[in-house]
């Protein structure tokens, strides 16, 4: 997984100039950025937390993902 993160061409969210620091260090992309924004933000949530006790974690990780999805076309659209 690590391999192909760093293989892509996305967009950094803490992007170096080429050079400073090797190709593969450039950072995490800006759609793992997002999700990490939006589970840290559901997370935070109290009431939601007490309806996920007794669902299966990988939903929030889906949800942030979903939401980093629609930022990252809301932000193509808009630039």
């Amino acid at each position: 997984m690590l391999e192909k993160h760093r293989a892509t061409s996305e967009e950094r969210a803490f992007p170096v100039p080429v050079g400073v620091v090797a190709a593969d260090m450039q950072g995490m992309s800006l759609r793992d950025y997002f999700a990490g924004q939006a589970l840290a933000g559901l997370c935070a949530n109290e009431k939601l937390m007490e309806v996920m006790l007794d669902k299966p974690r990988d939903r929030l990780a889906e949800l942030s993902y979903s939401l980093a999805n629609s930022a990252m076309e809301v932000r193509e659209k808009f630039g």
